[in-house]
């Protein structure tokens, strides 16, 4: 069940990251404005899930975990917006990795999670898949500033995935998934305190109305994304759900083949056949290690 779960919410995660890159590119000054955007339209739903959920109030320690992790899913995509407008979507949908790879040692230090030896042999592995899908084979080079930003971005995601099933097994999906997106959209919309960002913010809202389709269609895709992924994660070990994050770069890679011939959105993904051969070496090698860690 888990493992369906963490599917489904990684193929509503790479239909984001595809969205994203095009409003990126081809809408928006910055990054704070799209986070801040998609985070209007999450806050009247978070709000009508608080109503209807009406969970009781967290204790001290619970809401101490409840801010960690709103802070972190909602600055999280900073870093990840400004490496989208020079990546691949797969690349830098792959490049998570680098910071996911610490999800079974912050488990282990937070939460007392553990794996078998084969379980991170077979972890480590897959992270060596996904980083080897990042070459740039045209420069011969790795995408340093991009595994930069979202080393800092997939820490923030190891961190909050772990911060998350604390408070799924303390309080329930129900009650911890209500007040875990009010939190996240809350803290979202900080970003306008800044008087600079606050103006860029202003300057690319008056676009809205032009992608309001778009824009709406990606938050909520990103809504059954975060419950898709919560939901697993409360269900199993976090590590397990990181494992099965790894192939979202696949799942992009797959839907941009398709799309990339109606030219309908502005992205940038290398589909040239050295390239796709690539990203499939990666995605065989990442089987074997997701294999190693769940089967033996």
């Amino acid at each position: 069940m888990w493992f369906l779960l963490s599917v489904l919410s990684r193929l509503c995660f790479a239909s984001c990251n595809i969205l994203d890159s095009h409003l990126v590119r081809g809408w928006f000054k910055s990054p704070f404005s799209l986070n801040f955007i998609v985070a209007l339209f999450t806050i009247p739903v978070a709000i009508f899930l608080y109503v209807i959920v009406a969970p009781p109030n967290p204790s001290p320690e619970l809401l101490g975990w409840i801010i960690i992790t709103g802070l972190l899913q909602g600055f999280y995509l900073v870093p990840y917006y400004v490496a989208m407008e020079e990546g691949d979507s797969s690349v830098v949908t792959s490049l998570f990795t680098l910071g996911r790879s610490l999800t079974p040692i912050l488990a282990y230090l937070l939460i007392a999670e553990q794996l078998s030896i084969w379980g991170y042999v077979g972890f480590f592995i897959t992270v060596f898949g996904a980083i080897f899908q990042s070459y740039a084979r045209e420069h011969k080079k790795f995408h340093y500033k991009l595994a930069a930003l979202m080393a800092l971005s997939g820490f923030m995601v190891a961190l909050f995935t772990v911060t998350s099933k604390v408070i799924f097994d303390r309080e329930g999906l129900a009650n911890g998934f209500t007040h875990t997106m009010l939190a996240t959209s809350l803290f979202t919309l900080v970003t306008v305190l800044s008087p600079r960002q606050a103006k860029v913010i202003k300057s690319d809202m008056r676009k809205l109305k032009k992608i309001l389709p778009l824009v709406a269609l990606g938050a909520g895709m990103s809504f059954l994304a975060n419950f898709l992924g919560y939901f697993s994660v409360s269900l199993t070990k976090a590590s397990y759900v990181t494992l099965v994050a790894q192939f979202q770069p696949f799942f992009i890679l797959m839907m941009m083949a398709f799309i990339s011939r109606f030219g309908i959105l502005h992205t940038k993904e290398a589909l040239d056949k050295g390239s796709v051969m690539q990203k499939l070496i990666g995605f065989v090698i990442m089987a074997g290690g997701m294999a190693l860690t769940l089967l033996v």
